[in-house]
């Protein structure tokens, strides 16, 4: 695995695990790597068949079980004894699976607008997407994101309806980010470059998986890390009900909601993102 590290070896271990599946950790520590490594021990990877992990061999698995290995194997070979861990979106999926296999190595979870559930996402974001193509003259395609957010089917061949997301071309970072972040902020253009074929089969993998289609929010209940759940006010990734079931789970008051940010508050929100991340940390630690 490709690892990045930065801050002192002797301050708390923060590990970052990024979306996707397969986006890859190059924009967060562009936009937070040297700020949060004055406070934490930051640590953190592409995964295992990505960018510029090794690639897949042609018959080797990948699932979210096989990642949260990945993760703890990572802790064991930095020697370090127990580390917080935040997962953003998809990584949110990650960081509970590790988190309730390997509580005696996770001191908390920073969930970062995570999609426990696949089918609550689906349809908390569908019909906001609806709009968007309904604004610029595309009937058809509106009708088919209500149709699909209506529907009781997961969709195993595309459970995220990345197909109906692409269609939206320049449009797609209207619904990812807040309406007044730059447009320019999701330039990925350094994944595009690390971006090859071996990227699309880790991709498909995850995606086929049947554990991408598990609603994770029942895992919630017993955790016994101390955890918080931090949403950016326009994301539509993280759905109400998701939110609900963690708050009956650690209470209301360890849900952070941040202004002026959408689905990537690392990138939009970056100093406030900073100062939190690094609070919450001081908090968990103190809790736990």
């Amino acid at each position: 695995m490709y690892v990045y590290e930065l801050g002192d070896v002797d301050a708390p271990a923060l590990l970052y695990l990024h979306g996707g599946p397969g986006m890859g950790c190059h924009n967060f520590v562009q936009w937070q790597g040297q700020t949060l490594a004055r406070g934490v021990r930051l640590v953190t990877f592409d995964q295992r068949g990505f960018h510029q992990s090794d690639a897949l061999g042609p018959d080797e698995p990948l699932s979210e079980d096989i990642i949260v290995e990945d993760c703890e194997a990572l802790r064991e070979a930095l020697g370090i004894a127990s580390w917080f861990v935040i997962g953003h979106s998809y990584g949110g999926r990650l960081a509970t699976r590790y988190a309730a296999r390997y509580p005696a190595s996770v001191r908390g979870v920073i969930f970062e607008n995570p999609s426990w559930d696949v089918a609550s996402t689906r349809r908390f974001r569908l019909p906001v997407v609806a709009t968007l193509f309904e604004r610029h003259g595309r009937p058809e395609e509106a009708q088919a994101c209500r149709d699909d957010a209506a529907s009781t089917e997961l969709f195993a061949d595309d459970p995220m309806r990345t197909e109906l997301l692409g269609r939206l071309g320049p449009l797609g970072e209207r619904w990812f980010l807040h309406p007044d972040s730059d447009r320019g902020l999701l330039d990925h253009e350094l994944v595009e470059r690390l971006h090859d074929e071996a990227d699309d089969r880790a991709a498909e993998l995850l995606f086929q998986s049947p554990l991408l289609l598990e609603n994770l929010t029942a895992l919630l209940a017993g955790l016994t890390v101390p955890s918080r759940l931090v949403l950016g006010e326009a994301d539509l990734v993280t759905a109400p009900d998701q939110v609900a079931i963690f708050e009956a789970a650690f209470g209301a008051d360890r849900v952070v909601r941040v202004a002026g940010a959408g689905h990537v508050i690392q990138g939009e929100q970056p100093a406030v993102y900073a100062e939190l991340v690094l609070d919450l940390v001081d908090a968990m630690a103190q809790q736990r």
